[in-house]
């Protein structure tokens, strides 16, 4: 999952139980993206490539 937002990246997909996958569906939520956007950031599902979304630095 492509976030702009720092420790939002996993090696595949963690486990549904996980507190990471927990994280990433909080980030998906609107309520997540309104907590990217606050910080000056847009969701990845807003840009008009997602799929070529990765976070500052990478």
């Amino acid at each position: 999952m492509g976030v702009r937002a720092r420790g939002a990246q996993t090696a595949g997909e963690p486990p549904a139980d996980s507190i990471a996958a927990g994280f990433l569906r909080y980030l998906a939520d609107e309520v997540g993206k309104d907590v990217i956007r606050s910080k000056g950031h847009r969701p990845c599902s807003e840009l008009d490539k997602p799929l070529l979304c990765r976070p500052d630095g990478a």
